[in-house]
């Protein structure tokens, strides 16, 4: 009976592997907190937050009904808030004021976007006819309301400008995120099960609506997360049933695009979070199945699970209620670091390549959601408790194969890094094959691999410099 006992105690699941001090690994702090965000409605509570895109800006939800976007001024040279500190490291003032707008319902979602593209190569600087901004700026803000409206408001200080209005969605608007080349496209995700691609350069006008559908055939019921990929050729929704689309917006037929959601198996439970590497190589999803797992968005493959519970739930508890729903994911801008929040009350971050315990931990109650900002020096975190936490990251130098790597696959698309003439072990690296070797090969065997590719030359040797 005794020998019985001990066994149900081995088998307790923890937050941590056992044998795992809590105490060893790095506790992060937090450094602000924001109070009054957020707000509950039907038994569930939102709480939406959001970077700007130029780290001047982050943006929460407030008031009593959740119906107020709060923009506060960010002083990213310092990473605290203006309120705290204005000056900048050379000793400028930043001249930044807090701004409201009211959406005049309950807001689920925002994001911030831009006419100035994030990533880099292949983007271009475009105008918006409808706002002006001003060049260092040049910041909107999109919020997704509770009846699926979605408000867009224009960042210009002195001026009061009405929102535009897009009005498609059927059901509560989950998420919202800009396309990251500037192109001003954005993506919405809604409980009615579909993606809606809006395009603002064009008053709002949309493109064609995406609908994933389930193994069965049968229409999506709700997507709850969804993210651009670097490059914009790809969208990932996430949702209900265990579902994961990625759809494939660079081919098109005449005006048509042709999408291939095509559903990606691997989560138990609903997904909840989904978010795209900076190379756009990985892609990550949390679910309520206690898991983080790590894809190649382009074939379907699971890489590597990220656990949160241990052990974790078999096939038969799995979609099951428990405490250990990992709510949100965040990729790191380096490629290499992913943050989560999860019910059991803390945040963690995961070096992806050595993933068996995260590398470090901060107790965050009743977290939602989490979002690196584009620096990726700090961490934004909404709760349930109506506050917005901002976090130190931990910063730390890869390796300089990596950040080639990284490069490489920005410029390159999935399957194009064979037309390098790479040696395959070299290759195999790049493309994530071999995700848990951080090895490559010996500079004596990747040079034996490479071939002169034309005789251009004369053979004969030369004589005095001359012919």
């Amino acid at each position: 009976m005794g020998d019985l006992e001990e066994q149900n105690e081995r088998v307790v699941p923890r937050p941590l592997p056992d044998g795992v001090n809590q105490d060893e690994i790095t506790q992060l702090h937090v450094t602000e907190t924001l109070y009054n965000a957020g707000a509950r409605a039907d038994n569930t509570t939102w709480c939406p937050c959001a970077w700007s895109s130029d780290c001047m800006y982050l943006a929460h939800s407030s008031g009593r009904t959740g119906s107020e976007v709060v923009l506060v001024p960010w002083n990213r040279y310092k990473c605290c808030l203006v309120s705290t500190d204005a000056y900048t490291s050379d000793g400028h003032v930043l001249q930044l004021k807090e701004r409201r707008f009211n959406a005049g319902e309950m807001i689920c979602s925002l994001t911030f976007g831009s006419s100035v593209a994030e990533t880099r190569p292949g983007s271009t600087q475009l105008d918006w006819s409808r706002y002006k901004y001003r060049q260092m700026q040049g910041l909107i803000i999109a919020a997704g309301t509770r009846s699926g409206q979605i408000r867009v408001w224009s960042i210009d200080e002195g001026a009061d400008i009405n929102p535009m209005i897009l009005m498609d969605h059927q059901k509560l608007v989950s998420d919202l995120k800009f396309a990251p080349d500037g192109s001003l496209r954005l993506l919405s995700g809604s409980y009615d099960g579909s993606l809606k691609v809006w395009n603002l350069k064009d008053d709002g006008n949309m493109f064609p609506t995406l609908r994933g559908k389930d193994i069965d055939g049968n229409q999506y019921r709700k997507f709850y997360s969804i993210s651009w990929s670097p490059n914009c050729k790809l969208v990932c929704g996430v949702g209900t049933a265990s579902g994961v689309f990625v759809w494939n917006l660079e081919t098109r037929k005449g005006s048509k695009f042709r999408f291939d959601g095509q559903e990606v198996r691997g989560h138990l439970h609903d997904v909840l979070s989904c978010d795209f590497s900076p190379d756009g190589a990985l892609l990550v999803t949390s679910s309520r199945d206690t898991k983080i797992l790590v894809w190649n968005p382009y074939t379907g493959d699971a890489l590597r699970q990220l656990l949160h519970l241990h052990p974790p739930p078999t096939i038969a508890f799995a979609g099951g209620a428990s405490n250990s729903y990992v709510r949100g994911v965040s990729f790191s801008h380096d490629g290499r670091h992913v943050a989560s929040i999860c019910d059991d009350g803390y945040l963690r971050v995961w070096d992806v390549f050595q993933a068996d315990i995260p590398e470090a931990l901060a107790s965050i109650p009743e977290g939602l959601c989490c979002s690196y900002s584009p620096h990726g020096a700090t961490l934004l975190v909404g709760s349930g408790d109506k506050k917005v936490h901002v976090l130190q990251a931990p910063m730390r130098v890869s390796t300089l194969r990596h950040y080639c790597r990284v490069a490489l696959c920005r410029v390159f698309e999935h399957g194009n890094l064979t037309l390098l003439g790479i040696q395959p072990s070299l290759l195999h690296y790049l493309e994530y094959v071999d995700f848990d070797s951080e090895a490559i090969p010996p500079l004596k065997e990747r040079m034996h691999h490479f071939k002169p590719l034309r005789q251009t030359y004369s053979e004969k040797p030369l004589n005095n410099g001359h012919m």
